[in-house]
């Protein structure tokens, strides 16, 4: 999220086109975040381990506030008590061949891609073609009589899923991160995320990195400016990001799963000759399992030894590993 990430180019936070929407100190309002700013990252993200950005609709949006989407000071919907919102977090274009001049202009978004892709990195719009604003024209002349589910009207009380993860904390978010960096599949990982970023509902969900604005007390993007709990999960991301990028297995191969248990999940990745068996602890408690990997193409008297720096060793033994896993934890053998 561009405008929440960090702030290149402060000449554009409050521009002559659309005034009086820049205010750091309202949730819903604009922070000055730009791609001037996601340009001068860029390192910070090629170090972490990051492939790929996808990036909030760069889109023009509406000029002014948005008076059709209110919300009281208690974060409640209401369109007669509420105070109007901007849309930062550009999902309320009006113009999908327009960027929005509080993040930069076509030329700059260019320069994003091109900087980008120098740096072997791929970017991703979030193309949300079925979703503007209420000012978009389309509101009242769509492509297609079908074309919106909702109405301008109720636009904002339409149905969103909301997920919540009770009783979060950092140790968890690492096994989290974990498990979405050696499972199937493209993982994803929300900006403040690496470092266990804390939030809410929306739009506390989307709070200012630390360190990507003027004035900001510490500088989250070098390591001396990571609190201890920030830098213990942001190391976790880049070590495993970094292992995925060097893994065949983990990039593009099966999976198969070796061994469920309540607290407990064992599987491994398989890409040609390369393994890695991935084993999760997620008890309270230390854990031993014994786990079958015959399956998954391991012989008796092979040593597999954990990536993650732990020091764990297991040998196979009749076609299985045993292993001793401390409280919440996570390794990937090899």
């Amino acid at each position: 999220m561009p405008d929440r990430f960090a702030n290149g180019d402060p000449a554009n936070d409050d521009p002559a086109k659309s005034p009086g929407l820049f205010n750091r100190s309202k949730s819903r309002h604009y922070h000055g975040g730009d791609l001037r700013g996601v340009i001068q990252r860029l390192p910070y993200l090629k170090e972490l381990g990051v492939t790929t950005l996808w990036i909030n609709p760069w889109y023009d949006n509406n000029d002014g506030l948005n008076e059709k989407e209110k919300y009281t000071p208690e974060n409640k919907l209401d369109l007669i008590r509420g105070e109007a919102i901007t849309d930062y977090h550009g999902y309320g274009a009006i113009d999908f061949y327009g960027v929005e001049e509080r993040l930069g202009d076509l030329a700059i978004l260019r320069e994003l891609v091109d900087t980008a892709h120098a740096l072997g990195l791929k970017v991703v719009q979030d193309q949300v073609a079925n979703h503007v604003g209420p000012y978009h024209p389309w509101v009242s002349d769509p492509p297609t009589p079908t074309w919106f589910h909702g109405t301008a009207t109720h636009h904002p009380e339409n149905t969103w899923q909301t997920w919540t993860i009770p009783g979060a904390d950092t140790t968890g978010l690492q096994l989290a991160l974990t498990f979405i960096l050696t499972s199937r599949g493209i993982p994803l990982i929300y900006y403040g995320d690496e470092l266990a970023l804390p939030g809410g509902g929306d739009p506390d969900n989307r709070r200012d990195f630390p360190g990507g604005f003027p004035g900001d007390p510490r500088n989250a993007f070098n390591d001396s400016g990571r609190l201890p709990a920030e830098a213990t999960v942001w190391n976790r991301v880049r070590q495993v990001a970094q292992l995925r990028q060097r893994s065949e297995a983990l990039k593009r191969g099966r999976l198969v799963h070796l061994d469920v248990q309540e607290y407990t999940y064992a599987f491994a990745r398989i890409h040609g000759t390369e393994r890695l068996l991935i084993v999760f602890n997620s008890s309270l408690q230390p854990q031993t399992l014994t786990i079958p990997v015959r399956s998954a193409g391991w012989s008796d008297g092979q040593t597999l030894k954990d990536q993650l720096g732990s020091g764990l060793t297991s040998t196979v033994n009749a076609g299985r590993v045993q292993l001793s896993l401390p409280a919440r934890t996570a390794v990937i053998l090899q």
